[in-house]
């Protein structure tokens, strides 16, 4: 390995580990945001220039079609606990003794902004609410 390889993995290594403290120092929530966007666009841009550039790829149009079912795939399942629940309700849906309700933020982009977030985030009546309303079922 020669040096200017050694250095260069040596700074990311030390990147790495400088990002990783983030979450422990009390970083605001914008500033976690704002630096995984920048990471993400920076990734995107690397791979952009690895398929057009090394690979031959010169078609945008197959990049924004792949990235627009990523998105609209990412969109329709909600995450984690809507596959479960949807799971459930799809094989055992006879066997349960109330309908499978999800409690979620409305579908809006999320904030950047402390006190919007807490906003649009689920709220303990809400929860209780909802929990009230699976009793009564």
């Amino acid at each position: 390995m020669s040096g200017h390889s050694r250095r260069v993995a040596v700074g990311l290594v030390a990147a790495g580990l400088a990002l990783s403290a983030l979450p422990a120092l009390g970083v605001p929530a914008f500033y976690e945001s704002f630096l995984f966007l920048v990471f993400f666009w920076v990734s995107l841009a690397t791979s952009w220039s690895f398929l057009s550039g090394y690979a031959g790829y010169f078609s945008f149009g197959h990049g924004a079609f792949f990235g627009a079912g990523v998105y609209t795939t990412a969109t329709l399942t909600a995450g984690f606990g809507a596959e479960v629940s949807a799971v459930v309700a799809e094989e055992a849906f006879l066997s349960l003794d109330a309908p499978i309700q999800r409690l979620a933020i409305p579908d809006v982009p999320t904030p950047y902004n402390v006190s919007l977030m807490h906003a649009i985030l689920p709220q303990v009546d809400q929860i209780a609410g909802r929990i009230a309303e699976l009793i009564e079922f």
